[in-house]
């Protein structure tokens, strides 16, 4: 079969692309399955456009690699390669790794979590028994896209270095190993700070309500990159009446911790104080996600935001000496208007009592459940968090698989 060298360029350099778009995307509070979902169906047609191509398309995503080297590259070619039965090409990948692997650990097992599970068969175990410390971590990183148990070997991955051990110990956490937690709790206090909060993180999903939940909350109130985490799976953790209790507790200089936690609650009592919040610009975006994931409204589509203040930047600018060209985590999130909302919540608030609610409905299993279905992305990680941490034994959702109207590929 003829090919045209330039659409396999134009394939491949489109698949790194939106491979990118689609990493910020999942994790984006203007995104839901449906969006998604359209995403993942044009990034899917550049990787067929390569598969298609066979040895040409495999070449062509190789010197797309050497001769840009991002994250999108690498997730192209783990992707073939693993769509492929040719060992060869798999180790090629594992060798591309080892220029920089916290660079390309995680797109290379995104490339894994990109295929259904049909596809993989055989491949990930070898990677799992290896001896090579990359393939070690490249596989524990697939089934923690596919929240797949690797059995007895998971214990074995807990004594490994930290590049390993700290994947395996999160592993642990996502699929619901209870019967780890003992080693796991012995984890937290690692040497290695990554593994210590990994570890932290995934006792605490398991059922510790004791020293762990004390530490992410630690971690939760400081200024660490891992803050917004840590209080997203801390407050569902303590429930709501102990979570509540807690966030009233908290200093006044506390006051973006609380906004987002209300919302994590679901307290429908913190709501005129969310709308106070509203009216600072500097707030104004997170009190109206609050808003939103308590009582379901759309902000852009109910006409409850504002417009953009002057001078309000969350992300790259137009200096070119400036090395941030990530969007801000609150970028895509609307203006709430404090008057326009207050009025909202007028018209609404006979529906809600004491207690949690998710999307305008008393929170619970079905709820959280139907929140992870139809919710938007941030929404829905809410819900997977609250489903996991109330049975320890489950595997926490993973809001961040594709969505394809046609699987397996």
């Amino acid at each position: 079969m003829t090919h045209i060298p330039i659409i396999l360029t134009q394939h491949a350099e489109d698949a790194a692309v939106l491979w990118e778009r689609r990493r910020r995307a999942v994790d984006a509070p203007h995104y839901n399955t449906m969006y998604l979902a359209r995403l993942d169906e044009q990034l899917e047609a550049h990787l067929d456009g390569l598969r298609i191509a066979g040895a040409a398309g495999w070449e062509e995503a190789v010197a797309a690699f050497k001769e840009i080297g991002g994250g999108g590259e690498m997730f192209t070619l783990s992707t073939l390669a693993f769509g492929q039965d040719d060992p060869a090409l798999i180790q090629s990948v594992i060798e591309l790794i080892k220029a920089d692997p916290n660079a390309f650990l995680g797109p290379a097992a995104s490339g894994i979590g990109w295929l259904h599970q049909s596809k993989l068969s055989g491949k990930v175990s070898p990677l799992l028994l290896s001896d090579d410390l990359i393939a070690r971590a490249l596989g524990v990183g697939g089934c923690a896209l596919h929240r797949v148990d690797p059995g007895k070997q998971l214990t074995v991955f807990l004594d490994d270095p930290p590049g390993v051990k700290r994947r395996a110990v999160r592993l642990a956490g996502e699929i619901g190993r209870v019967g780890l937690l003992p080693c796991i709790q012995e984890l937290c206090h690692d040497t290695d700070a990554e593994t210590a909060y990994w570890a932290t993180w995934s006792a605490v999903l398991l059922g510790d309500r004791g020293e762990a939940l004390d530490q992410l909350l630690q971690i939760a109130t400081g200024d660490s990159a891992k803050a917004q985490d840590a209080l997203g799976v801390a407050l569902p953790a303590m429930g709501f009446e102990a979570g509540c209790n807690w966030l009233n507790a908290q200093p006044v200089e506390a006051t973006t911790t609380k906004i987002t936690g209300y919302g994590i609650l679901g307290d429908a009592g913190a709501v005129p104080w969310l709308i106070e919040q509203m009216a600072d610009d500097d707030l104004a975006q997170i009190a109206g996600e609050s808003y939103a994931l308590i009582t379901g409204a759309d902000l852009e589509k109910d006409d409850l935001d504002r417009d953009i203040p002057d001078g309000a930047l969350d992300g790259p600018n137009d200096d070119p000496t400036d090395d941030d060209v990530d969007l801000g985590a609150n970028e895509n999130l609307a203006w709430a208007s404090a008057d326009h909302v207050a009025s909202h919540w007028r018209g609404i608030r006979a529906r809600f009592g004491s207690g949690s609610y998710i999307l305008g409905r008393p929170a619970g299993v079905d709820t959280w459940r139907d929140c992870f279905a139809n919710g938007y992305q941030r929404q829905r990680r809410v819900a997977a968090t609250w489903l996991a941490v109330s049975e320890p034994a489950a595997p926490l959702g993973n809001w961040k698989v594709p969505v394809f109207r046609s699987w397996p590929r």
